[in-house]
Formats: structure tokens, sequence, C-alpha cells
């Protein structure tokens, strides 16, 4: 059997914060009731802190072969108000089923892990419940900062096709609002993986047909 262990975050996951949960150690079913399904928006200054450092995860999942569509605002840990964490990547390299509501809708999707960001982003900016589909509600025309706009339409209304794959996490990371965040030491600090981990993992990969 397989154990995954890591520190408590104290600040629960961002969608604990989303929700202003008294509590993050409670049971979901008992902090997110049909009562609160609508939680409270970030502002954009936290918005574009959080968003970056969770793009800058992907980035360096992807590099390593983990795909990142896992992501979820659940398994965003908040350390800090400037500081968050993504979790569960491990069920990407074992090939488990994700959390998200929306798994089967993700993985309809070409780029998968760009979409799961977008649905992280939505709730950030909105407060709401994960979308459905790919379809913006109208109103955020008017309730969500332009910037953030920006980035969700990228996103959810690219082309179809050969340009769709052209949407990735590098090129949310060079939208403004993203790419002029200035990040602490803490924050760049990059997981450090075994040379030979990476390896055996491309390795089963390769087998399994995921990577050529």
């Amino acid at each position: 059997s397989l154990g995954m262990f890591r520190s408590v975050a104290a600040w629960g996951s961002l969608r604990d914060v989303l929700h202003s949960s008294a509590d993050p150690a409670l049971p979901a079913d008992a902090k997110y009731t049909a009562e609160r399904r609508l939680g409270q928006s970030l502002d954009q200054e936290r918005i574009a802190l959080y968003g970056r450092q969770i793009l800058e995860a992907m980035v360096f999942l992807q590099s390593v072969w983990v795909s990142g569509a896992g992501v979820t605002s659940a398994n965003v840990l908040v350390l800090s108000d400037d500081w968050c964490l993504v979790s569960d990547w491990e069920n990407d390299v074992l090939g488990l089923r994700s959390s998200s509501t929306n798994h089967d809708y993700l993985q309809s999707r070409d780029n998968p892990a760009v979409h799961a960001f977008g649905h992280v982003l939505y709730e950030m900016a909105t407060g709401g419940a994960p979308l459905t589909s790919n379809t913006l509600p109208p109103e955020m025309q008017t309730t969500v900062p332009v910037p953030v706009l920006q980035v969700l339409d990228t996103i959810f209304n690219a082309p179809v096709g050969d340009r769709y794959e052209a949407v990735s996490a590098p090129l949310l990371l060079s939208m403004p609002i993203f790419s002029t965040v200035s990040l602490r030491a803490r924050h760049a600090r990059l997981l450090s993986v075994p040379s030979a981990t990476t390896a055996a993992h491309r390795k089963l990969l390769t087998a399994c047909g995921f990577v050529p």
C-alpha cells in the first residue's frame, strides 16, 4: 500500500477560504451545505497571486509528466493570505480519478489542465460553484475585473482545432495579470524530484502509451 502525508494547512483549502469555513477540518458536506453554495469572491490582487502560484505549479508538474488536470479549489491549500500550494497531484501519477465534480467534462476537453485552472479561477472571481460547461454567465461582464475576464475568455472561448492547443499554462502566465505578480523567494521554490523517480515515471507513462 502507498501512504501520502503532508503538513496540515491551518487555513484549509482555497474552497474553505472562499466559503469562510470556521473549521476547515470538518467534512465537506458540513462546510458546503446547500444553503452555502455561494462563497465570497477574492479581490483581483489575491486572484492574481494565487493564480500565478497555481499556474507555476502546473508548469512544473507538466515538466515531470504530471498533467495537473486534477487541480480544484479543494486541493489548493492556502498557507497564508499570500501563499498557496497545489496538493493531491499524486492522483495523476497513480491514475486515480480526480475529486472534481466536473471530472468527465474536463477530460473531454483538448487541454483538461487549462480548463481545470479556469474553473478554479472562476470560483475565485465569483465565489460560485464550479462551472458545468464552458459557457460563462453573462452577468460576469459587470461583476468580475476585466483582467480576470480576459483570462477566462482565453480559456473558455479559445478557438477549437489546432489553435486550441496553444492555450497552455505558460501562455496564461504571460498574461499581464499574472506576469506582473512579484513572488517572494518562498513562493518561487520548486519541488525537487529525484532524477531516478522522474525517469521511472516517464518509463511507466511510455509503457502505458501516454508519452512517446
